[in-house]
């Protein structure tokens, strides 16, 4: 969680709510307080989303020191 909250703000990321209105961070949140007693299959998926979710910020982070570097930004 740590990992994307500064992967945020380093792009100034502002998340539009999901379709139940939270962020993905706080359902992974909520796995890692319960990952002892939490279903594997759960555990499992929160890590998934976890790493794509870092994957898609690392891909924009990338991008967006790639524009910075040619001057353009």
């Amino acid at each position: 969680m740590t990992t994307v909250k500064q992967m945020r703000v380093q792009i100034a990321f502002s998340s539009p709510p999901r379709r139940d209105g939270q962020d993905i961070l706080v359902d992974i949140a909520t796995v890692g307080g319960e990952i002892v007693s939490a279903p594997n299959q759960i555990v499992s998926h929160a890590l998934l989303e976890a790493a794509d979710l870092i994957r898609t910020l690392k891909i924009v982070l990338d991008g967006k020191c790639a524009v910075t570097e040619d001057g353009e930004a």
